[in-house]
């Protein structure tokens, strides 16, 4: 069981272990997701962040792992704690426009898919995915970006 258990300021981070990136990622103005391989699950692209590795370095790095993106505009909007049966874990969500693409590397994911908006009962952790983008809609209506 997750759920979000709630979000910070960037300005916060030297408070938190970061262990994770999360992106919602846009090509040609499309929102994209990620079909799990061996699975009839969706993901937004996103991951652990390796052993030195900076959060920046690992979202880049997964972003082209799961949706094949060469060159990307990634920011960085704020940190989520998710609260799972292993306790509390921290994440840096993104918001990264996609500008150049290749076929997806051979590795967790088969294919994406771009949607006018974001498909919210695809996804493996909709609830979740919900209230973060939610966030994100309210950044985005400020005209921060």
């Amino acid at each position: 069981m997750f759920e979000l258990h709630n979000v910070y300021s960037l300005s916060d981070i030297s408070k938190y272990k970061i262990e994770y990136v999360s992106m919602f990622a846009q090509f040609n103005n499309k929102w994209i997701i990620c079909h799990l391989k061996d699975t009839n699950k969706y993901d937004c692209p996103g991951g652990k962040i390796e052993k030195n590795e900076k959060p920046l370095q690992a979202a880049m790095r997964e972003l082209y792992e799961e949706t094949g993106a060469t060159k990307s505009d990634c920011v960085p909007l704020f940190i989520y704690c998710i609260n799972s049966d292993k306790g509390l874990s921290y994440g840096i969500q993104y918001f990264c426009n996609i500008v150049k693409m290749e076929k997806i590397p051979d590795y967790e994911m088969d294919m994406i898919e771009f949607h006018e908006n974001i498909p919210f009962e695809k996804l493996k952790t909709p609830e979740i995915h919900k209230q973060l983008f939610s966030y994100i809609n309210d950044i985005m209506k400020s005209g921060i970006f």
